[in-house]
């Protein structure tokens, strides 16, 4: 496994531009394939080198710390696409009379090492509020890349939760409704070849957000999440709780932040729990 953090990012001079993918002809549209080497494994985690790590602490001024994991058990309601959340209770050792453990059953979504580095929040519900954009956490909403830019470019607006509190604080009825949609629908980043092209010439490490996927779907043309994961080996994080977090950043006038992910170490594994925390 690739050592993280030891190996230097490339470097502006080598770093290709996104119409230069593939980086061999012979392999998948728009992958990055050998960029740090075949054996590689963390893809653009590359990019947080140790020196980026030691810039991103600097993020830490009050030392407050937000969690960003969802609750597991908070989807209760998934349809046929993957199961809830199982938590039993069981006596260690029959008849031993020594106490009891917990058993938890997940459908998960892993490197050894954490994702450390610098984080940027990006609110749309509540640049959608003052702009005027119809906007259901619930139902399809392609964020388009011009909106992300701009709300890169501001911050003097106050936000609001996203997909993960307005599924918690859904009636079951509701909840339900949601789900079953055919084809399931639900907000996220529009997927355009340009949106691709930004995130990967200003080389960000990983992506994240608090819907069911990075992306909104259905896709609005192609489905940006096998090259996010696949080509360019680019960490996806679902289902984050951003709304404490979302409030903090409003209070603090700053949208940037220390931020450490965890993930499960099993090894295979294909996905884990964030276990992600950020830090103002």
């Amino acid at each position: 496994m690739t050592s993280y953090g030891r190996g230097a990012a490339n470097t502006s001079k080598t770093y290709p531009a996104f119409s230069k993918l593939p980086l061999d002809p012979s392999h998948p549209p728009y992958s990055a394939w050998g960029l740090y080497g075949m054996e590689d494994e963390l893809g653009t985690l590359n990019q947080l080198t140790l020196e980026r790590t030691v810039a991103a602490a600097k993020e830490i001024k009050t030392g407050l710390r937000i969690g960003l994991n969802w609750g597991l058990e908070q989807m209760d309601y998934t349809g046929e696409f993957r199961e809830t959340m199982k938590h039993e209770i069981f006596e260690i050792g029959k008849n031993m009379n020594v106490g009891e453990d917990d058993r938890i059953i997940f459908n998960t979504q892993t490197t050894k090492a954490g994702i450390v580095g610098r984080g940027v929040l990006l609110g749309f519900v509540s640049y959608a509020e003052l702009n005027g954009i119809k906007y259901d956490p619930l139902d399809y909403c392609a964020i388009p890349l011009k909106a992300a830019k701009q709300i890169a470019a501001q911050s003097n607006f106050e936000f609001q939760a996203g997909f993960t509190r307005a599924f918690e604080n859904a009636s079951p009825e509701l909840k339900k409704t949601t789900i079953a949609k055919s084809p399931f629908q639900y907000p996220g980043m529009e997927s355009t070849f340009e949106v691709l092209e930004w995130l990967w010439n200003t080389r960000i490490a990983a992506v994240a957000g608090d819907c069911p996927g990075f992306e909104a779907w259905p896709p609005s043309e192609h489905v940006m999440h096998q090259i996010l994961l696949a080509g360019f080996g680019m960490l996806i994080g679902e289902m984050f709780v951003l709304d404490e977090l979302a409030a903090e950043c409003e209070r603090q006038k700053r949208w940037t932040f220390f931020f450490t992910s965890e993930p499960l170490n099993v090894k295979g594994g294909v996905a884990s729990p964030p276990n992600a925390l950020a830090m103002l």
